[in-house]
């Protein structure tokens, strides 16, 4: 098997039983001292390892449960409700719920939202998970935002252990962090919100972290949640990501290469300013639903350059990056493990390509 679809989901890494992590019990429960002890130094954790200062950390259930809790659960303050408003470029689970979608709303309504006196969170990713690219959100802050009112909201799910977070400025730019850990080799249904005092006056947060700081309800996983931690203090270490993007490096160069030795024509996207781990490759010629399907008929996994999450399976991240929607259906979408991959999946995937170009481009 080859697999090459990690920015959509990855096998659990580390160990993960009893014996290692023994927090089983209902940490809402006085009994459970153990477990509310470890919630609170996971709390610590993720602080420690994305370089957060104040704010409340929340367990949650992942990414898009993250985001249902700031879309949500928001309270009127002094007056004025949050307006939540999401980037061209964003998850279907932000997009589809956020109050406003920067690319389809009017100029004049984005700037009605967008008035320094109106509470606004507004939604950017880090690394987009189809195309890789990396996104200045110090400059998106600096340029887009023109009060302490206006916020802004980071999913850092596909940057975990592919850029230093912390050297982006995270913590100094935004106001709202989530992630999912099953895009890093933690267990699914598990993932981190992060919102700031300032970004808190518009939720009923409270002091008490039972129930994500009465955001979130049902028992907490201790377990998964311990998996989930200890994952991204280790995926967001200077060390780590350093080496992880040296061994994406060249897993991008032996896929350029092989694709040129097989005189396969293709075109990345922009490999400048995108992680190398994530890629958008189009392949003129080929429908990239078709291949993919060929492709998992010999056990080589990748994905379409759409959201699985979209309503009407549509290619509208692709096209807000200014690609046709005919550029689009010839573009998959390959993401690499720095831990997993390796070189001969890169030469088995380039085989198969061929061999579909052979049988049904050509």
């Amino acid at each position: 098997m080859i697999y090459l679809d990690h920015a959509a989901t990855s096998p659990i890494k580390a160990a993960y039983n009893q014996g290692e992590c023994s927090y089983w019990m209902n940490p809402h429960s006085g009994y459970a001292i153990n477990s509310r002890n470890e919630i609170a130094q996971c709390e610590t954790i993720v602080r420690q390892a994305l370089g957060l200062t104040g704010g409340y950390v929340i367990f949650t259930f992942g990414a898009s449960h993250a985001f249902q809790v700031l879309a949500t659960q928001r309270s009127v303050t002094n007056k004025k409700e949050l307006v939540i408003i999401a980037g061209p470029w964003e998850h279907e689970s932000v997009y589809d719920v956020a109050d406003y979608r920067y690319d389809v709303e009017a100029s004049e309504n984005m700037d009605k939202h967008f008035d320094p006196n109106n509470p606004v969170l507004y939604c950017q990713q880090l690394v987009n998970p189809i195309t890789g690219e990396y996104f200045d959100i110090n400059v998106i802050r600096k340029h887009k935002l023109k009060s302490m009112m206006q916020m802004l909201g980071v999913d850092l799910t596909a940057a975990i252990g592919k850029c230093d977070v912390q050297e982006a400025n995270v913590s100094g730019c935004a106001d709202a962090i989530w992630l999912s850990g099953h895009k890093f080799g933690t267990r699914p249904g598990v993932g981190v919100l992060w919102i700031s005092n300032r970004l808190a006056k518009y939720y009923r947060v409270t002091i008490d972290p039972t129930n994500g700081h009465n955001l979130v309800h049902g028992t907490p996983d201790v377990q998964a949640i311990h998996l989930l931690c200890e994952r991204l203090a280790f995926m967001c270490t200077k060390d780590y990501v350093r080496r992880a993007n040296y061994n994406t490096v060249l897993l991008q160069s032996s896929m350029i290469n092989a694709l040129k030795n097989n005189g396969i024509e293709f075109k990345l996207f922009d490999t400048v300013h995108s992680s190398t781990a994530i890629h958008a490759l189009t392949l003129p010629g080929f429908n990239a639903d078709a291949l993919c399907q060929f492709l998992a008929s010999k056990e080589i996994y990748v994905s379409p350059a759409k959201s699985a999450c979209a309503a009407d399976n549509n290619y509208r991240v692709m096209q807000n990056f200014g690609y046709t929607n005919k550029e689009a259906e010839q573009t998959i979408r390959i993401s690499f493990s720095a831990e997993t991959t390796q070189a001969y999946d890169i030469i088995g995937l380039v085989d198969a390509i061929k061999e579909f170009k052979l049988k049904y481009v050509e």
